[in-house]
């Protein structure tokens, strides 16, 4: 059984049937129940106490043992899991989740025996875990030739042999034997084996260990030459700067393990419940805590359970000395800004920034985060930081001159906004949002309308469903008089973003224009429901108080024209 197949089967029903199990009759059930809301809203710290306080009136209750088994765990309390785990086990019953917890427990206590012995009873997680930890466990026992028959097993099923040799070449290196462990690794790259970053890093740490620097440097251009993995990066100036790496990716027999329990959660991504996954991974990062991809793993997936303040806290137990550390503090940025902690999250950015001051993408993400707080000052002092480090000509860089220029926008600076527009349009011609933005821009300022008319022509090409975009085209005719034709326009993009203040706003202004003056104050009235800028809230008042004409006429803006020169 493959593990595709086998995460197919299981996981659908690991974590739904706590959510359906029946109300506790004699547990406290005020508890159970604020326990089972906690755990569909993925607060498991929550759910764990409550559990605790449920299994006080009733701890050998089948279903609460199973259901707080499932918020201990992912909390990463093994703790307390591993305590109902053995009870669970104990009482004949063995589940799924109380082995994984009692196992877990009995790894990070090195009782490998007892591991042992619960294998050749019949204690089975799934085939691929079990033999895994099985190989492991004989490791942890010192029976190294029982360990290298349990890893030579796994090699030939057909389904595990590419993990095997894998976990083996790991085995080797842990007990220094690096020229059979290169010898692993050389033989999965011959069969064309998937290689990730960890495989890689572990396979460079093994080459630097004999001396082979070169060759991992070599190794590292070829499966990433744009040296766009951040740890790869890392990893790769280590070697080429001449550092003997250690071989620190498997520190002892529970690390090892936990690399199966790693790629269960990464490889059920698409099939199974993001709290089954973390199951999985909560695990690996109980087994081998300064597993950096474990611990990034555990984040990202308590991210997608939207626990942003937890994943945050997982994201910050990354060393500073780990290939991952710039990774994890971006994470963490990110998760603090889901959180509304903005100002927490560019601080740690602006940390990042002083330490990375040469990572172009270090001082760009932070002018991302203070644009979108509006310190538009800010925001292009650290875009520029990014644009003077970025080599010149990049074509990747187009984002950061766009990016700038809005804020140069925003601040009034037109001159320089433009001119970051239009190298951002040199750098990448088929920009949609930058040649929206800039006719956008121009048409705001009327200024060079018929220039704005084709730059926008050439965004809806490109885009033809963005109602932003579309709106902007239909907005630059009726700057040029062309109301007729603007009007079909406007209502199309107001189709398409129905509940955006401006585009209805200016359907409305266009709808007046040919004559159809009820529907503009129809117009009008609903983007004033859509919680305009404060700024249009008393424009839109005004017309619809005294119509668009007078409004025009105060403002001394007269009738719409062509203001091209």
């Amino acid at each position: 059984m493959t593990i595709r197949r086998f995460g197919t089967l299981v996981a659908a029903s690991l974590i739904s049937s706590v959510l359906s199990a029946p109300a506790m009759a004699e547990a406290d059930a005020g508890a159970y129940l604020a326990a089972r809301q906690a755990v569909g809203n993925g607060d498991f710290d929550v759910a764990a106490d409550y559990f605790r306080r449920a299994l006080l009136s009733d701890p050998t209750n089948r279903n609460l043992l199973e259901s707080g088994l499932v918020a201990m765990i992912a909390d990463g309390d093994f703790v307390s899991a591993g305590i109902i785990g053995e009870s669970v086990i104990s009482s004949g019953r063995a589940s799924e989740l109380a082995l994984i917890a009692a196992t877990v427990s009995r790894a990070t206590k090195g009782q490998w025996s007892k591991i042992l012995n619960g294998l050749e009873a019949g204690d089975t997680i799934n085939p691929f875990i079990n033999a895994s930890v099985q190989s492991w466990a004989a490791l942890g026992t010192g029976d190294m030739s029982s360990a290298i028959e349990d890893f030579d097993a796994m090699i030939e099923d057909r389904s595990l042999r590419s993990f095997g040799q894998y976990q083996k070449a790991l085995a080797l290196a842990f007990v220094g034997d690096f020229e059979g462990a290169e010898a692993l690794f050389a033989a999965l790259d011959a069969e064309g084996a998937t290689v990730n970053v960890r495989s890689i890093i572990a396979r460079a740490q093994i080459l630097s260990q004999l001396d082979r620097n070169a060759d991992a440097v070599a190794m590292i251009d070829a499966l990433d030459p744009a040296g766009s993995d951040l740890a790869l990066a890392h990893v790769r100036e280590q070697l080429a700067a001449g550092e003997n790496l250690p071989f620190t990716f498997v520190k002892d027999p529970a690390a090892g393990a936990a690399e199966a329990f790693l790629v269960i959660s990464v490889l059920l991504e698409d099939e199974a419940s993001a709290t089954y996954r973390l199951v999985y991974a909560r695990a690996a990062q109980a087994l081998a805590p300064d597993n950096s991809d474990a611990i990034l793993r555990t984040a990202s997936i308590l991210e997608e359970l939207g626990r942003y303040e937890q994943a945050g806290a997982v994201y910050a137990l990354i060393s500073t000395d780990d290939p991952n550390f710039l990774g994890a503090e971006l994470g963490r940025a990110d998760a603090l800004s889901r959180a509304g902690k903005t100002d927490a999250a560019i601080e740690v950015m602006l940390q990042l920034s002083r330490t990375y001051k040469d990572v172009s993408f270090v001082q760009g993400t932070l002018g991302d985060y203070l644009r979108r707080d509006q310190q538009y000052e800010q925001a292009e002092q650290a875009y520029t930081a990014a644009i003077d480090v970025v080599p010149d000509g990049l074509q990747t860089a187009w984002f950061l001159y766009y990016t700038r220029g809005i804020t140069r926008e925003r601040q009034g600076k037109w001159d320089g906004a433009e001119a970051d527009f239009r190298q951002a349009l040199t750098l990448e011609p088929d920009s949609a949002a930058v040649l929206n933005y800039l006719g956008y821009s121009l048409v705001e300022r009327r200024e060079k309308l018929d220039e704005a008319l084709d730059l926008i022509e050439r965004a809806v090409d490109l885009q033809p469903d963005n109602g932003a975009i579309v709106d902007s085209l239909g907005w630059v005719l009726y700057r040029l008089g062309r109301f007729e034709e603007a009007a079909p326009i406007l209502e199309r993009a107001a189709a398409l973003e129905p509940i955006d203040p401006i585009v209805n706003d200016h359907l409305g202004d266009a709808f007046w224009m040919v004559g159809r003056k009820t529907e503009a104050r129809f117009q009008w009235q609903r983007a004033l429901s859509f919680d305009p800028e404060e700024a249009e809230i008393e424009r839109i008042r005004r017309k619809l108080e005294v119509g668009l004409d007078v409004v025009l006429t105060e403002e001394g803006a007269g009738t719409v024209t062509n203001d091209n020169n």
